[in-house]
């Protein structure tokens, strides 16, 4: 059996902590879009980006106005598109959001359901020697916890006997 590891998106925290202000969040989110998005997130990352270095446009709440683009509903709906491209590059049974306990403090994170999920959901195994070949074509992951209850999560897809590390959490 040979173990394989993807990067894409990491488990953590990504630029600033303790900050939640549009001015900040949202040339960090491109920043990390544009590093693992797709085509169409980077020509997103690209049209935000001209927003934001335009410094002006049209205010949509007063036309007859002009608002720095973080004075504008649109760098809201901005945003909130930023949180939901990089969330569907969550790794599985992950999210981007706020970390629990510190709503300042955005990433990548195991969801808290992660006990369910490995109760019910996944091959759950102590060591991956423990893993057959009918387990493999069987689940789609299988997750290792040790006794000190660090967790890897390994993908079977699209594998024979292989199995790719999708995240390793301590």
């Amino acid at each position: 059996m040979t173990v394989s590891t993807q990067v894409k998106a990491q488990i953590g925290s990504v630029g600033w902590r303790n900050r939640s202000r549009s001015e900040d969040l949202i040339p960090t989110f491109c920043d990390v879009l544009d590093e693992i998005g797709t085509e169409e997130d980077k020509a997103e990352v690209r049209r935000i980006r001209t927003k934001v270095s335009d410094g002006i446009i049209p205010d949509h709440d007063d036309y007859s106005d002009y608002s720095t683009y973080w004075e504008t509903d649109t760098a809201g709906f901005d945003l909130e598109d930023l949180f939901d491209r990089l969330d569907a590059h969550a790794p599985p049974f992950c999210y981007f959001g706020s970390y629990p306990g510190d709503s300042a403090d955005y990433g990548f994170w195991v969801s808290e359901d992660i006990d369910y999920i490995l109760r019910y959901e996944l091959l759950k195994v102590d060591d991956l020697g423990d893993v057959t070949l009918s387990q493999i074509d069987e689940y789609e992951y299988i997750a290792v916890v040790n006794d000190h209850g660090n967790v890897t999560l390994y993908s079977t897809e699209g594998f024979n006997t292989d199995l790719k590390e999708v995240w390793s959490v301590v």
